[in-house]
């Protein structure tokens, strides 16, 4: 693997960290969370390890991304959101994703372009029960 790509994948990584933990605004009750996932670029999967969040309840259709990321063309329909992401430097990409939310489980699907190849993150959620921030 280049440099460049890896490159490009410690900030693909570090992007699907962000999406799985961002923090949330402190809410009165929350809801805890507990999400798991995959990354897979280049043939190689790797499981990205569980994490818990206790968050707000879903009101905001949108995931939370870095602060060089933006997402555009949100459409919703249903339980389902569909959405782009474009980040800049220092490591451009772009991708898609859709979530589906149930009000117990959340699948969610991100494909991502960089200058170092393609990437396919998955993650699932399962909702804990009720949490204080």
């Amino acid at each position: 693997m280049n440099g460049k790509a890896f490159i490009g994948w410690t900030t693909a990584l570090a992007l699907t960290s962000a999406l799985a933990t961002a923090p949330l605004a402190a809410q009165p009750t929350g809801e805890e969370w507990e999400y798991q996932g995959n990354m897979d670029m280049m043939g190689m999967k790797m499981p990205v390890p569980p994490t818990k969040r206790c968050e707000k309840p879903d009101t905001d259709k949108t995931p939370p991304v870095e602060s060089n990321c933006t997402v555009s063309d949100v459409q919703t329909q249903g339980n389902t959101t569909r959405f782009k992401i474009k980040c800049g430097p220092p490591e451009p990409m772009e991708g898609s994703g859709t979530t589906t939310r149930t009000n117990n489980r959340v699948d969610m699907s991100y494909t991502f372009k960089t200058s170092g190849g393609e990437m396919l993150y998955t993650m699932t959620g399962k909702k804990l029960g009720a949490c204080t921030p």
